[in-house]
C-alpha cells in the first residue's frame, strides 16, 4: 500500500474505535394497534405543512418561474444530496432530513422513483445517513454511509454486495466517494485530512493525508472529490475555500482560489468527461465552471427569465448528455451549462 502523509501514525489511528448502537425493535401488537387510515392522514397533514416551510415562495413579486413550482411532489424527497448515474441514465440520489430518515432513490431518466433502498445505520455523535454516491462502469453503485462508518457497494437492484469498514475500522469520518475506470475507489474524510485509495475488492491501496493549514502542502476538510481522465484526483479544500488539483503522487498540480467569490460556500463539486470542474456554491446560488487546467470558464446562476436555484444548490453532478443535476431544497434541478432550465424534480 503506498501512502503519502504529513501526520504520524498515531494521528491517524486515533478515533477509529468502532460504535455499535444497540438495536430497536417495534413489537408487533404496537403496529396492529395504530390505526393506518389516521395515521395516512396525519403523515399527509404533516408533510403538506413541512412541504410549505421548507420551500421558499416565489409568489413575492418574482417573475421568474421554473417548472413544476406549485405542482405536488410525485418523488417525495426528505432532502436531496448528491447524484451519480449509471449507464442507463437512471440517476441515484442520497436522500435524508438530516434525523432519522435515510435512503438512496433510484429515479429513471424522465424523473419517475423506481427504487428506494433503506439500508443504513444511525449512530449517536456522527453524521448519519448516506452522504457520498459514485458509479462503476459494471453499474455497481457506491455509497458512504455516515452512521457505520463504511462505504457499501450496491447492485443496481440494491443489493449490499460489499462492505468497506465492515471487519476493521478504516474510516474516521466519511464525506464523497469516486470511482476510476479500473474500478478503484476513492473515499474523502474531511475531519481528519485523508483521501484513501481502494481496490475493486475493498484492499486499501493508497492513503493521502495532510496536515491541517493554507499551505500547498496542506488540506482543511477535503470534502469533495472527483477523478480527471487523465487519472488527477480534484479536491474540494472546503475549509481553505479552494479546490485543489492532486497527482497519483499526492502533489498539488493546480489550485483553484475560491475567495474572491464573496459570500462563498462551496457545496460539493464535480467533474465531466473531459476534465472540465463543477462547483456548487449554495451562498451565491451558483455552479462556477472551471476547464480542466483550473482556468475560470463561466458561472451558472439564476436569470431573468428561469430561476435555476432557490435555496441551493448543495450539490452538483454530470449526467447523460453532459446535463447538470443539483440538489435545491427539496428538490432536484436539471439544467444546462449555459444556464437553461430543463426541469425539476419534486
Amino acid at each position: 500500500m503506498k501512502e503519502w502523509s504529513n501526520t504520524s501514525e498515531e494521528s491517524r489511528s486515533s478515533g477509529n474505535s468502532p460504535h455499535h448502537p444497540s438495536t430497536v425493535f417495534v413489537s408487533r401488537a404496537f403496529i396492529r394497534f395504530l390505526n393506518l387510515a389516521a395515521l395516512t392522514c396525519a403523515l399527509s397533514v404533516l408533510a403538506t405543512l413541512t412541504d410549505a416551510h421548507s420551500s421558499p415562495s416565489l409568489s413575492h413579486g418574482d417573475p421568474r418561474t421554473s417548472p413544476q413550482d406549485d405542482a405536488p411532489c410525485e418523488i417525495c424527497f426528505y432532502g436531496p444530496d448528491n447524484i451519480a448515474f449509471d449507464a442507463d441514465e437512471n440517476a441515484y440520489v442520497t436522500d435524508g432530513d438530516q434525523s432519522a430518515r435515510f435512503r438512496v432513490l433510484k429515479i429513471s431518466a424522465s424523473g419517475k422513483k423506481l427504487m428506494d433502498w433503506h439500508a443504513f445505520m444511525v449512530a449517536p455523535n456522527r453524521r448519519n445517513g448516506p452522504e457520498g454516491i459514485a458509479v462503476s462502469n459494471q453499474n455497481e453503485i457506491f455509497v458512504t454511509d455516515g452512521g457505520a462508518l463504511q462505504v457499501i457497494k450496491f447492485s443496481a437492484h440494491g443489493r449490499p454486495m460489499m462492505r468497506i469498514g465492515d471487519k476493521a475500522p478504516v474510516f474516521q469520518d466519511l464525506g464523497h466517494v469516486a470511482v476510476d475506470k479500473a474500478g478503484n475507489i476513492f473515499v474523502a474524510e474531511g475531519g481528519v485530512n485523508r483521501i484513501q485509495q481502494f481496490s475493486p475488492r475493498g484492499k486499501r491501496l493508497t492513503v493521502w493525508q495532510k496536515p491541517k493549514g493554507h499551505g500547498e502542502n496542506e488540506w482543511n476538510m477535503p470534502e469533495g472529490i472527483g477523478l480527471q481522465p487523465n487519472g488527477n484526483i480534484v479536491v474540494e479544500d472546503a475549509g481553505n475555500q479552494r479546490v485543489l488539483i492532486v497527482n497519483a503522487n499526492g502533489d498539488t498540480v493546480s489550485s483553484i482560489d475560491l475567495k474572491h467569490l464573496t459570500p462563498h460556500f462551496s457545496a460539493g463539486l464535480a467533474v465531466d468527461a473531459i476534465g472540465n470542474i463543477y462547483v456548487a456554491d449554495d451562498k451565491l446560488h451558483s455552479v462556477q465552471m472551471f476547464d480542466p487546467k483550473g482556468s475560470w470558464i463561466r458561472n451558472i446562476a439564476n436569470g431573468d427569465h428561469d430561476l435555476l436555484f432557490r435555496s441551493g444548490p448543495t450539490s452538483i453532478s454530470v449526467g447523460p448528455h453532459d446535463i447538470l443535476y443539483a440538489a435545491d431544497g427539496r428538490t432536484v434541478v436539471k439544467f444546462t451549462v449555459d444556464g437553461e432550465l430543463l426541469g425539476r424534480w419534486r
